[in-house]
């Protein structure tokens, strides 16, 4: 299994996103979010069946993979896959909850920060 992906778009002219990514008719939070979207590929040279993947961060991604293949989980991957269940997108200053809801960190009930805090740490 070859699985290609970035973390990010790459940083290019001043404006040129804003023309693509029409920033006029987006907020500038939906713009910013949107910078950090990238495609990904996955070629194997066998049959998979994979499920749609949904909107996470790059740092579920592989979890979500081995997951998904059948491949045996550590702890730490298994805590990966706990918080992707309930906080799939995590950037510098906001999560977006398993609803799709986006919300800053610092609103988060102590549930969800003590999920963070231990993802953290682990």
């Amino acid at each position: 299994m070859i699985i290609m992906f970035g973390d990010h778009l790459p940083n290019l002219l001043d404006g040129f996103y804003d023309e693509l990514a029409g920033k006029t008719s987006l907020s500038t939070e939906e713009f910013y979010r949107r910078q950090y979207q990238t495609p990904y590929i996955i070629w194997t040279n066998y049959e998979i069946s994979m499920p749609e993947i949904p909107l996470m961060s790059v740092n579920f991604f592989g979890n979500y993979i081995l997951e998904n293949i059948g491949s045996e989980l550590s702890d730490y991957n298994e805590m990966s896959l706990n918080v992707l269940d309930q906080i799939p997108v995590i950037n510098e200053q906001e999560v977006m909850l398993a609803d799709g809801t986006w919300m800053l960190k610092e609103r988060l009930d102590e549930e969800q920060k003590k999920l963070l805090n231990d993802y953290e740490v682990m």
